[in-house]
């Protein structure tokens, strides 16, 4: 007696579902089928990025007072364990411009399209004066990229070219992926110091920038092993702290004042075979002290009070 309960129970519900989905049919055909289709499509849409969503291991942490009044944020990605340290979780979250950080990924497209062969790849010095001793000759890429030298991956880029950048970007899902604006805006001089990826139209989260850096090292993007063993010779840095790190600074324009509103250090180091990818972003309000070195002096304070030993 209780199976045939429970069978007339899960024919009533089968009956009215159907009862359901032709009302719903009828109502989207009064509609308009171009309406049924938009709202089929928005919903189809909102299934997919429902699926595709990460669930992330977010732990949060204060680091407040490594920042000395500054605003800013700081992801932390324990590969091995799958778990993210988090500082400002909303400004983690937040999409900026990737500055000179973005010569990571210049670096590995060009060795990918070989146009940079090898650290001693040389560009010309076109005569210009830049202000800078260091970006005033001819350089190879070792020295360029120590020297976050724009006008040497301004060239890079160019002889790669945008349709080619843009499925580059578009495959490592970086950020925004909008590099519309490829010579950068028109308030900045000169041509060969200006970009997309300088306070333009590419932006990207700490967070983003994170798992980004965790899929070019774990071998999860287009790239081989030929090029990121070039990425990592010119980002290795021998730090006092005891540790290899392999990182990027990245700074905004100044404003009038001399104050900006934009510095970035990402990259990677390990502990004890543990691997953690990090992205530090300082942001407004703009001041004086904020830089992509402050960034990295920041970034070398917590990983050398906080990660030196094995996290639980």
């Amino acid at each position: 007696m209780r199976k045939e309960i429970l069978e007339w129970k899960m024919r009533s519900r089968r009956l009215f579902a159907m009862i359901l989905t032709c009302v719903f049919v009828a109502v989207m055909t009064g509609c308009g089928k171009s309406s049924a289709k938009g709202n089929v499509k928005e919903a189809e849409n909102e299934v997919e990025e429902m699926e595709v969503l990460p669930t992330k291991n977010l732990n949060k942490v204060d680091y407040e007072s490594y920042f000395e009044g500054l605003n800013g944020c700081a992801v932390f990605y324990d590969m091995k364990a799958s778990k993210y340290y988090i500082y400002n979780e909303e400004m983690c979250l937040t999409q900026d411009s990737p500055c000179s950080t973005f010569k990571i990924i210049a670096t590995l497209i060009g060795a990918h399209e070989k146009v940079l062969t090898g650290i001693y790849t040389k560009m010309d010095y076109d005569g210009t004066d830049y202000g800078s001793e260091a970006w005033n000759q001819n350089l190879g890429l070792k020295d360029a990229f120590r020297a976050s030298c724009v006008w040497y991956f301004r060239k890079v880029i160019d002889k790669v070219g945008q349709e080619k950048v843009q499925k580059y970007v578009d495959n490592l899902k970086f950020g925004n992926c909008d590099i519309s604006k490829w010579y950068g805006n028109e308030d900045r001089d000169p041509e060969d110091l200006n970009g997309f990826w300088l306070d333009s139209t590419l932006k990207i989260s700490p967070l983003e920038w994170v798992d980004v850096l965790a899929s070019i090292w774990s071998g999860k993007t287009e790239f081989n092993k030929q090029d990121i063993d070039l990425l990592k010779n010119i980002m290795n840095i021998q730090d006092t702290i005891g540790l290899v790190i392999y990182g990027k600074t990245g700074t905004g324009k100044p404003d009038k004042e001399g104050k900006v509103k934009n510095g970035w250090y990402v990259g990677k180091f390990e502990v004890k075979d543990r691997p953690y990818f990090f992205a530090l972003h300082l942001t407004e309000p703009a001041s004086e002290k904020i830089s992509g070195p402050k960034a990295q002096e920041i970034t070398r304070n917590i990983i050398a009070n906080e990660y030196l030993e094995e996290k639980e």
